[in-house]
């Protein structure tokens, strides 16, 4: 290494720390100074003498999303009201996601006085964002310049397997952290939806239980251990849907990191597998949602399902090499089998299973083993659906088949465009890295795998289909795949400077540092992108939006590839 390269790389990480020094002194300062409002007004109207307190208790936040605590006590006025809603003379509420909150007094005449309580954010402005973004921005340039696993003893210990481990487990615990502090909460009081019987569920549990549904109730896991948790720790239900959260995304995080190492060698092993886990991770609606929205039982399925794909791929490779995959085998029925009591999705990778195992059948390999191992698979996959619906007893069903008819669904035009546009927009990282040469050579390099994945992914688009109306979170578990297939696009030689441009992209395309907006109904499911049969101008912007992340690298590409050969020319 230069001494040139060497100091300009410590000169970026000396930018990098200098960014994120500055915006840790805004951010205490904020917090510090959270500036209360304090309102008292003596005024007369219609006639009327009024008197009116008030007061925010902070007007200086980090987030738009955090919730001020307003209160005020008035006394003359015919009228009260809270940002146009009328309210008792006296009262307190939380004011969350505005930049302002109003107080209007109407008198008895008619006449109106207003007054409105402003709230300043620090994350509002764009200088927030760059002293943050540009701090990572500028480190990660640092490590690129510095190489330090190129050779030495950094790079020995980097090369070490647990050393990587260990970074990409804190990177992942780093990223929830990073999630959770930009992600705002839930308005349960207005949006009443399947967080309603998961919360029943952990309060109240399952048996003697009148208020059961299906089809939440047949997803028992999640909300047995977040009441297993309060039981033990005296802590409410909330906070252990929080913690299991947490878990779902970091072991997603994790899991998809070794998925891919399976598939990568040489540096690629670490750096290639890393970039694929920060694209799960940076998935919104398989990470950032669950932060908003923690009384779900998903975030348990995410890392389930990848642990039974990750076994998947050692069996197959277990039985190439003529051994018996028992162990492998069993693990993955076991993962599956919990799986399904958190959301039925995990039955996929015992379909993959079976898939296997009636494809070595028909092969003659092995053939006692793969017809015992898709027997397993079955039954394993008709235990795990029919036991729940067999012992827990639901007072109401209000699955899909209940609202409409398979027929009418069939024919339901939007919702069948919606699905394909879920399930295209679920593996955009791969259209942006993909082209018909490396289209080729990734049939070729997935080999055996093409069957299981090929059901997997119907799989994935028949459960969506007969699902209900979160598309986007349900192609969500299009993550094996996408692991899978990016890992092996990446071993294919794609330059690392694409990689960081597609899960730059990817990260921009997912918004999974803004807030969910909840100010109305329509700002809500727009966020989803494709909801139920549900399509919107925003529908096609985002749409739009990703066709043009797509061409746009696909330009640069190829603008590389051609200044690369104009370099090459002989002069």
């Amino acid at each position: 290494m230069t001494i040139r390269r060497a100091l300009t790389a410590l000169t970026f990480a000396a930018a990098a720390l200098a960014c994120w020094l500055a915006l840790a002194w805004l951010v205490s300062d904020t917090r510090s100074h959270p500036t209360p409002l304090t309102l008292t007004e003596s005024l007369t109207l219609g006639g009327e003498f009024v008197r009116a307190e008030a007061s925010l208790d902070r007007s200086r936040t980090l987030f738009r999303h955090d919730c001020l605590d307003f209160s005020w006590t008035v006394t003359g006025a015919a009228l009260v009201s809270v940002d146009d809603a009328p309210v008792e003379a006296a009262g307190r509420r939380a004011v969350c996601e505005r930049e302002q909150v109003t107080l209007t007094l109407t008198g008895a005449g008619g006449a109106t006085w207003a007054r409105p309580f402003h709230h300043w954010a620090l994350f509002d402005f764009a200088e927030a964002h760059a002293l943050l973004f540009g701090g990572l921005a500028l480190a990660v340039l640092s490590i690129g310049l510095l190489r330090p696993w190129r050779g030495g003893l950094s790079g020995a210990i980097l090369r070490a397997a647990p050393v990587q481990v260990a970074i990409a487990g804190a990177t992942a615990l780093a990223l929830a952290l990073l999630l959770d502090l930009f992600t705002n909460t839930l308005d349960t009081s207005r949006y009443t939806w399947d967080w309603v019987h998961y919360l029943d569920m952990a309060q109240n549990g399952i048996a003697g239980n009148a208020g059961l549904v299906a089809p939440y109730a047949y997803r028992p896991l999640p909300p047995l251990l977040a009441n297993l948790f309060a039981d033990a720790t005296g802590r409410p239900v909330l906070t252990g849907f929080r913690l299991l959260a947490y878990a779902g995304i970091v072991g997603q995080m994790g899991m998809a990191f070794a998925l891919a190492r399976l598939f990568l060698t040489g540096a690629r092993r670490f750096w290639g597998a890393f970039a694929v886990m920060l694209v799960v991770g940076l998935t919104t609606p398989a990470a950032k949602f669950y932060l908003f929205d923690v009384l779900r039982t998903d975030p348990l399925a995410f890392p389930l399902v990848l642990l039974a794909a990750y076994a998947l791929v050692r069996r197959e490779r277990a039985s190439r090499d003529g051994r018996l995959p028992l162990g492998w085998d069993t693990l993955l029925v076991a993962t599956s089998l919990l799986g399904m009591s958190a959301r039925e999705f995990a039955v996929l990778p015992l379909a993959m299973l079976g898939a296997c195992a009636l494809r070595d059948l028909v092969q003659r390999r092995r053939a006692g083993y793969s017809l015992l191992v898709g027997l397993a698979a079955a039954g394993t996959a008709a235990a795990g659906y029919l036991l729940p619906r067999l012992l827990i007893p639901v007072g109401r069903s209000d699955q899909l088949f209940n609202v409409i008819s398979p027929v009418e669904l069939a024919v339901l035009w939007p919702r069948n465009l919606n699905l394909l546009l879920g399930f295209v927009l679920a593996l955009l990282p791969l259209w942006m890295l993909s082209s018909p040469g490396r289209a080729r050579r990734l049939w070729k390099r997935v080999g055996g795998l093409r069957l299981p994945l090929g059901v997997y992914m119907l799989g994935v688009i028949g459960l969506s289909w007969a699902g209900g109306t979160d598309i986007s979170r349900f192609m969500a578990f299009l993550h094996v795949p996408l692991v899978l297939l990016l890992a092996c696009l990446i071993e294919d030689g794609i330059p690392a400077w694409q990689v960081l441009l597609a899960l730059g992209a990817w990260g921009l395309f997912q918004r999974p540092f803004d807030a969910v907006p909840q100010v109305t109904l329509d700002n809500y499911l727009d966020f989803y992108i494709v909801y139920w049969d549900r399509q919107s101008v925003v529908t096609w912007a985002r749409v739009g939006e990703a066709a043009a992340w797509v061409a746009g690298i696909w330009a640069l590409r190829g603008a590389a590839w051609g200044g690369g050969r104009l370099l090459k020319a002989p002069r």
